[in-house]
């Protein structure tokens, strides 16, 4: 004798043009399909309810009876006649784990074909049930957000375009768990058909990729959904929720919509106590009624923030080499030297990075994006360079903009490089996380940090007052000083929550504006363009040199990252022992030093870098600390000493004992054998007064 049966409501219902009172649907078992793109949004091939006989272990199919036979979700479906076009298996049954996985086979009871057909399973508030591993997650404009939204399955989800023929027959596996076979009473089961192919619906294509990660601190999460929307209609809003203690997430979510894809952004910048963070995403055409999309993403929270893939090594006695950038033509021989000689470089795509890491597993590569500004430049993904120009550009809300300004939307144009200045505290600094760590590719492993490129205050600007407030400078630094502040705490909170720790290195220029208030504590060091002098020959006053040293020092007894580069003409001798003279008088734990002589990108090598005088004997904050009697600057070393004059005047100082006083010549670029050139010996020089030219330094090796 058969048991009563607990029951499953099942609705198959097609999405058409727009709903009109009075027109009656088509049902379930014609074989014309509908009539028209007048008929109601949502038509029903089927309904009926799924029983569950404990006797047979099987489900069956009980076609309904009347129009209020179901839950009503949808207000404008009415009931289906269609008797035989659904069909049931269990293919497996674990009473004990509360497993059943079910085959459901649906038949096209029409003539005409079906598109993106799915299979909803719609459990009331109170139904423990749960559908593994779901094609995706479903709600509709006209039926309020549950909680959670009804999952579904997709037949012929291996037909082009998804389409479900005429009479043609597919299947789709549901895997259960439930708490209690009665659950199943309380479930309907639907499958929506968008029933003829028309625009207005997005369509579930995949969980995605995420990158990034949460931790108990805040962490930060870059999701990409893979989405798709019809060409006539590809605009869509997006919505998100958690289901952790995150549960307001409007302040710090950024999205963006590109080529059919949907990138999301969230930075919760708040602490958790979670294990799990579950998000809803919820997607929907603009101005339809259509259907919408939700699918879900279940990620970790880790307990703890990580570690760099790679650490920055100490700049040692003699100071270490962080070189911009490097040629992708470079000979094996021309690889493995500056590999083995430097600590890392900026820009490399990843076969490049990947071969510099043959020889050196810990060289580092960091990727470049400009700070606060947008415009036609490419960057580096992967193997490819780039531009998100198309994108950025019609993200008016991202710039900076003047009411007299007579460029395009009254943007800031930056007339050196064409582009154009990005407001700090806007979502341009959630974009600019999102697009860096996706950049970051954490599984290929290519990137360990971000050069923030142009990360001052703007400069040769149309128009040029850029800033809101009076035309005093003072007032320029009242303005962007707290922006940029704000993105770097944005961006440095988001890299440093995530378990691979990724660096940021924001391009100070030359820090040498006085009434610049700009501060960079929150990143992990700058680099300083233009570092001791402007180029060769053309040199700070006395006093902006001291103020670039005392601003880097600043930052190097926190133990940040300094890089410092500069151009240099091979045969501006003088010019050349200045910039590594400087260097030496600042040289701390994380300070890098780059010579830029005239080859792009041509690997290039000093023989200055080779000087090593052993460690420091003097420590220092203010530079004055170091400035003598005679207005030279000295810091001597265990096996050396560095005597600096950055005036216009030729200043003197007594030397006490005897040194080589080491005069450099040749070097630059490194040949293809990848043997240096370059010469650094030079003659004995007894104790006595020692005529320090301007703009020059006196090394002594001893």
């Amino acid at each position: 004798m058969r048991t009563a049966f607990p029951a499953i409501v099942l609705l198959i219902i097609s999405c058409a043009a727009t709903y009109q009172p009075g027109v009656t649907p088509q049902t379930g078992d014609s074989s014309e399909g509908p009539r028209s793109a007048s008929a109601p949004t949502y038509q029903i091939w089927a309904d009926g309810r799924f029983a569950w006989d404990s006797s047979t272990q099987e489900l069956v199919f009980v076609p309904a009876r009347v129009a209020d036979a179901h839950f009503n979700v949808w207000p404008l479906l009415n009931p289906p006649k269609c008797n035989s076009c659904v069909s049931l298996q269990v293919l497996s049954h674990d009473p004990v784990a509360k497993l059943l996985t079910v085959n459901v086979t649906l038949t096209n009871p029409t003539g005409l074909s079906g598109w993106f057909v799915r299979g909803l399973v719609i459990p009331e508030d109170d139904a423990d049930l749960e559908v593994l591993s779901p094609d995706g997650w479903w709600h509709s404009l006209d039926m309020p957000v549950l909680e959670p939204p009804p999952a579904f399955m997709i037949f012929a989800g291996d037909q082009p375009d998804r389409e479900f023929g005429p009479h043609e027959t597919y299947s789709a596996i549901y895997q259960f768990r439930y708490a209690s076979l009665s659950v199943f009473a309380k479930c309907e089961y639907q499958v929506l058909v968008r029933y003829p192919k028309e625009p207005g619906e997005v369509s579930f294509l995949g969980n995605g990729n995420v990158h990034g990660a949460l931790t108990k601190s805040g962490g930060f999460i870059s999701a990409r959904a893979d989405m798709e929307a019809d060409a006539t209609c590809p605009e869509t809003s997006m919505q998100a929720q958690w289901e952790t203690d995150w549960s307001d997430f409007s302040d710090w979510h950024y999205l963006r919509i590109e080529s059919g894809n949907t990138y999301l952004t969230w930075f919760p910048g708040i602490a958790t106590a979670s294990d799990t963070a579950r998000l809803w995403i919820y997607a929907r055409m603009v101005d339809s009624k259509g259907c919408a999309l939700v699918y879900r993403i279940d990620l970790p929270i880790l307990d703890a923030t990580g570690v760099p893939n790679r650490v920055f090594p100490p700049a040692g006695t003699g100071g270490a080499v962080f070189v911009d950038q490097l040629s992708t033509q470079m000979t094996d021989p021309q690889k493995e030297f500056m590999a083995t000689h430097c600590v890392g470089s900026q820009k490399l795509v990843k076969s490049l990075a990947d071969s510099m890491r043959v020889y050196n597993p810990d060289f580092i590569v960091i990727q470049y994006h400009l700070a606060f500004g947008a415009g036609d430049l490419a960057n580096i993904v992967g193997n490819d360079w780039v531009s998100n120009w198309t994108f950025e550009n019609a993200q008016e809300d991202f710039f900076e903009h003047r009411s007299w300004s007579t460029q395009p939307n009254q943007r800031v144009l930056q007339q050196d490089w064409n582009w154009y200045l990005t407001d700090p505290t806007s979502e341009w600094a959630l974009y600019f996380i999102g697009n860096t760590i996706e950049r970051m590719d954490p599984l290929g492993d290519q990137f360990d940090g971000v050069f923030a490129d142009s990360a001052s205050q703007p400069w040769n600007t149309d128009p040029e007052k850029w800033w809101e407030g009076s035309d005093d400078p003072y007032d320029m630094f009242t303005y962007w000083t707290p922006k940029t502040q704000y993105f770097f705490d944005t961006v440095a909170q988001a890299y440093h929550t995530l378990p691979v720790y990724y660096y940021l290195i924001p391009n100070a220029g030359s820090y040498v504006t006085t009434i610049s208030d700009i501060t960079y504590n929150q990143c992990d060091g700058v680099m300083i363009e233009g570092f001791c002098h402007w180029g060769p020959d053309n040199y700070f006053t006395e006093e902006d040199w001291r103020l670039q040293m005392n601003r880097a020092r600043s930052l190097a007894i926190q133990n940040k990252i300094i890089l410092c580069q500069t151009d240099v003409d091979v045969d501006n001798i003088p010019d050349r022992r200045f910039v590594h003279g400087t260097y030496m008088l600042l040289l701390d734990n994380y300070t890098y030093l780059n010579m830029l002589g005239p080859w792009g990108l041509e690997p290039q090598w000093w023989p200055e870098y080779s000087w090593d005088p052993g460690p420091a004997v003097e420590d220092w904050v203010d530079i004055g600390e170091l400035q003598d009697s005679g207005g030279c600057y000295v810091r001597t070393y265990e096996n050396g000493i560095v005597i600096v004059n950055p005036s216009d005047e030729v200043r003197y100082f007594t030397t006490t004992k005897m040194y080589s006083h080491s005069m450099f010549a040749a070097g630059g670029l490194l040949p293809e054998d990848g043997v240096p050139t370059g010469v650094g010996t030079g003659p004995i020089v007894g104790p006595g007064v020692q005529e320090i030219a301007p703009h020059s330094t006196w090394l002594g090796a001893g």
